[in-house]
């Protein structure tokens, strides 16, 4: 399940166990049509916690569609995890799409206040 939700600070996006490829395509369509007219720099947060594993198909559609918020605005993001092999995967996708510099990765497992966290970095870029 991959859920879109419009923010304060910009963007949600709840990344949940296994992923199809048509829901992908599903996302990257709607968000297209989001971003038409995209908040100005805006960031997201996006909820990996209960994401399985991805395919190797469903990486380049990830990336693609990262490819598409860092071009129309994006400025900073944070990426919730508590899965070591889906932090890793993670990463090796947003180093292929440019988005590794806008991002802080952020232990869902050791960081109770992780939203907060989020938050400041998305909005202030503070580093709690």
């Amino acid at each position: 399940m991959i859920n879109l939700t419009s923010t304060d600070y910009g963007y949600k996006i709840v990344f949940q166990g296994d992923i199809t490829i048509e829901e992908l395509n599903n996302w990257i369509k709607e968000s297209e049509v989001v971003l038409q007219d995209p908040k100005s720099n805006f960031g997201c947060l996006i909820d990996m916690q209960d994401l399985n594993n991805v395919s190797s198909q469903a990486y380049k559609l990830i990336t693609e569609g990262q490819k598409l918020y860092i071009s129309k605005g994006m400025v900073r993001s944070a990426v919730i995890l508590n899965n070591p092999e889906i932090t890793k995967q993670y990463r090796i996708i947003a180093k292929q799409s440019g988005e590794y510099k806008y991002e802080k990765y952020i232990d869902a497992l050791s960081r109770s206040n992780w939203e907060i966290i989020a938050v400041e970095w998305i909005t202030s870029g503070i580093d709690l």
